[in-house]
């Protein structure tokens, strides 16, 4: 079955998630495949509109990019930093 085993998480654990790749304590590969347990799942679980936005930016963050190594920088990462705290 592709539905996910743990909970979805809360807008905590993506805001921890974002920290840790915005300070290098995480990959882009480890971030975007954590994400990727709800994104590609048929039955994610989340609720939470801003949670599920933020799950969609950080599974695409090791995302290739045709003119640079990668689509998105960490001023992106920042930037969904900032909206998931609604700021």
């Amino acid at each position: 079955t592709d539905r996910v085993a743990s909970l979805p998480p809360s807008r905590a654990d993506l805001e921890t998630q974002l920290v840790d790749l915005i300070e290098g304590a995480i990959s882009r590969d480890a971030a975007a495949a954590w994400a990727m347990q709800w994104v590609s799942a048929s039955d994610p679980g989340v609720d939470d509109a801003v949670v599920w936005n933020a799950l969609n930016n950080l599974a695409g963050a090791d995302a290739m990019s045709t003119d640079r190594p990668y689509l998105y920088e960490e001023i992106d990462f920042r930037a969904w930093l900032d909206e998931l705290r609604g700021q």
